[in-house]
């Protein structure tokens, strides 16, 4: 399995995560994976943005880059989880918290990407999924923080808004264009009867949170609508 590490800032996955996987990849092709030296330069190049807490993704965890990055974040003061298949690695004793997924022996011998990497893989997904909640791209069980770059999405940000406000799809498209867009903006306006100025500044002072904009629970609606 590819090492790979994801950086965290507060909650919310940060695109530096990318970065790092991404040479961790190129490093592994070139058979750097052992040269700890170049993962905390990575690391150190990727605290250029504010990071609390750095996950480190190895199965084996023994993995030499991820060893080195998760130093140099040590170094930097970032609070440290580790993702492993392994839990007798000694880093347990390094990182803060150790997520060890009990998954047995693989099925061809040391093939890490068959059982481990799908555990790993369903590990990083509830981390992510509890970031993405906690910063404020959801509302209920609802993706609300859409980029309506295409077509396709802004028919999707039409379908958001229409059931979370009660709205037609006519008018859900009227305020997201009165929103420029902005899906959650759309939702606070409507809800909360207020302009798009006023929607931001509501946004902003939630911490982009739609829920508490607008001081209204989704569930019992969508409660509501699935009962239909």
């Amino acid at each position: 399995m590819v090492a790979g590490l994801a950086l965290v800032a507060g909650a919310a996955l940060v695109a530096g995560a990318a970065l790092v996987a991404g040479v961790a990849g190129l490093a592994a092709v070139a058979g750097l994976a052992g040269v700890a030296g170049l993962a905390a330069v990575v690391c150190a190049l990727c605290f250029l943005v504010v990071f609390f807490v750095v996950v480190g993704v190895s199965a084996s965890g023994i993995t030499q880059f991820v060893r080195g990055a998760l130093t140099g974040a040590r170094k930097k003061g970032a609070r440290i989880i580790f993702v492993t298949c392994w839990p007798g690695t000694e880093l347990q004793n390094f990182v803060d918290l150790i997520i060890a997924p009990a998954v047995g022996p693989e099925v061809i011998a040391g093939s890490t990407r068959l059982k481990a990497g799908t555990a790993t893989k369903m590990v990083l997904n509830m981390l992510t999924t509890i970031s993405m909640i906690r910063v404020g791209k959801t509302y209920g069980n609802l993706m609300v923080d859409v980029q309506t770059g295409s077509e396709k999405l802004k028919d999707r940000a039409r379908r958001i808004v229409a059931m979370v406000t009660g709205s037609d799809p006519e008018e859900a498209g009227e305020l997201l264009r009165e929103a420029k867009w902005n899906t959650k903006a759309a939702i606070v306006m409507k809800n909360a009867g207020v302009s798009y100025a006023q929607a931001l500044r509501r946004l902003r002072k939630a911490d982009d949170s739609v829920r508490e904009a607008i001081g209204e629970d989704l569930e019992p609606r969508l409660k509501k609508i699935l009962k239909k």
